[in-house]
């Protein structure tokens, strides 16, 4: 799965930063994107995509490099909305357009 969509994050909470990622993996209480950034382990990162139906805000717990990107883990307190991500995933995937790579946006 390669959702592309846009993601806040930021290591001091005044901080803000956006970037496009793609969300590669997405359950209940987490999720995995790839983004062109390095975010810190311990940042906060907030997201919302209203045409899957699945959003949160949560705690950076690993960024690795892969392929000239870098792989974040989320895990999100109070969930992301999906009761069945599996199958919800797989039945969205297709109705949802992606591109090849993210990029950095900014900073705001």
């Amino acid at each position: 799965m390669n959702v592309a969509l846009t993601i806040i994050w930021g290591d001091a909470t005044t901080q803000e930063n956006l970037a496009l990622a793609k969300l590669l993996d997405l359950s209940t209480r987490g999720a995995r994107f790839r983004v062109p950034v390095q975010v810190p382990r311990g940042a906060w990162l907030v997201f919302n995509t209203p045409r899957l139906g699945a959003g949160g805000r949560g705690t950076v717990r690993y960024c690795r490099l892969v392929k000239g990107q870098y792989e974040i883990g989320v895990e999100f307190f109070s969930g992301t909305g999906w009761a069945s991500p599996v199958e919800d995933l797989n039945h969205l995937s297709t109705a949802v357009q992606t591109s090849d790579a993210p990029e950095t946006v900014g900073s705001r």
